[in-house]
């Protein structure tokens, strides 16, 4: 399902290293983070705007999100099965250097998003919405 969380001390070093001198903001890139054929059937089985749960059409938007993993394609559920596992959060905080690394299965923005033919949509996590307020949350 995911393939890196293994990597040795040196590779999770330059990791670390990417991420905390990235700009404008901290990030790193993972090579082959999924088998090959889960993110193929991700890709393929991805709901199409007009399936989303709910729709957003304003001046800068024309997007759709889906927080229902049930409805979703069986390859979205064990995604978010794996992603949702201590091997995980300790791997990000390897990465990150940030402690006590949480996930919260709630539909708090958790889940697909897509934007349609001119639509804007930036990246974001709905933290000031959460009623747990924590900012170490995957």
């Amino acid at each position: 399902m995911i393939e890196n969380l293994t990597l040795q001390e040196p590779q999770l070093n330059l990791l670390h290293d990417a991420f905390i001198t990235a700009v404008p903001f901290s990030y790193c890139y993972i090579d082959n983070f999924l088998e090959p054929s889960l993110a193929l059937s991700l890709s393929r089985n991805f709901p199409p705007l007009t399936k989303m749960d709910t729709i957003y059409h304003g001046l800068n938007e024309n997007k759709g999100e889906h927080a229902n993993f049930e409805t979703l394609h069986g390859d979205f559920k064990k995604l978010k099965a794996s992603l949702f596992t201590k091997p995980v959060c300790e791997f990000v905080e390897k990465i990150t250097g940030m402690p006590d690394v949480k996930q919260i299965d709630d539909r708090y923005g958790c889940g697909l998003h897509q934007g349609g033919p001119g639509s804007f949509l930036d990246v974001h996590i709905y933290y000031n919405l959460h009623p747990l307020k924590k900012s170490n949350v995957v």
